[in-house]
């Protein structure tokens, strides 16, 4: 704990661009000394071992300084590959999660999601027309054109008759617009189904019987597992969910991830 919090104090005072790039150096300079573990053997490759894991440790220090200031798709990128040289995998998973969610249409966050989800024995996760077209751009943009959509196509459809100006073009062309809001109204309906998903962040997160501190285990999670939130049953300190193998039970809240923030 001592030496986490020393870590920390050189980044006081640093703007987000700084700290980004001083986790960026950090971390290259833990592959660099990963590289010449593979070279080495004995206590060599075991101190170029310690010194790389003590580097991504600096780099995830950064990170995480950035994170209470600024959120973005790169930065949740770095603190999950960050988090995966350290083993954290269901906190790597998360962060690539996140990632995915500010920028879908990023092929090297997938790429490396889809990586350390098969580093964790996940099964290979299957992608629906919705994932491979319109889940492509964030919700932010669909949400934009499904209001833009529809006030323009009722604009096309009122105004003119309210104005006096004749013909059945605008009408139509108002009509058009408005059923192709539809497009943009599924798209946003399909990423809704994300608010409620969250991470699994620690290994072996105990499924509660109940929201209390003796309460009995139901079974255990695996790190980087999904779960669905059922928001309605929310106590202070704990979510109540449900597994994708139909398992119920309470969590502890800082042991979940939320996805869409």
């Amino acid at each position: 704990m001592v030496i986490w919090v020393l870590a920390l104090l050189p980044l006081h005072g640093l703007t987000v661009e700084q700290a980004f790039e001083k986790g960026n150096q950090a971390y290259v300079r833990g592959e660099n000394a990963l590289k010449d573990a593979r070279k080495k053997s004995g206590p060599d490759k075991e101190f170029q071992i310690e010194a790389a894991e003590r580097e991504f440790q600096n780099a995830l220090a950064s990170f995480q300084s950035c994170l209470e200031k600024a959120e973005s798709a790169a930065l949740h990128y770095n603190l999950g590959n960050s988090f995966f040289k350290l083993g954290l995998v269901g906190q790597a998973i998360y962060h690539f999660r996140r990632a995915q969610e500010l920028d879908p249409a990023s092929e090297e966050i997938r790429a490396n999601l889809a990586f350390v989800r098969k580093a964790a024995g996940f099964p290979e996760l299957q992608a629906s027309l919705y994932d491979k077209t319109l889940g492509r751009r964030p919700v932010e943009f669909w949400m934009w054109m499904l209001a833009g959509g529809f006030w323009l196509g009722v604009t096309l459809l009122v105004f003119p008759r309210m104005y006096g100006f004749g013909g059945v073009v605008i009408p139509i062309v108002g009509c058009v617009v408005l059923l192709f809001s539809f497009v943009p109204l599924w798209a946003v309906l399909q990423a809704d189904k994300f608010r409620n998903q969250a991470i699994v962040l620690d290994a072996d997160t105990a499924l509660l019987v109940s929201p209390t501190v003796d309460s009995a285990t139901a079974a255990f999670l695996q790190a980087g597992e999904a779960v669905t939130i059922q928001p309605a049953k929310k106590q202070p300190n704990h979510f109540f969910v449900s597994s994708n193998d139909g398992e119920e039970g309470w969590v502890f809240s800082k042991q979940l991830g939320r996805i869409r923030e």
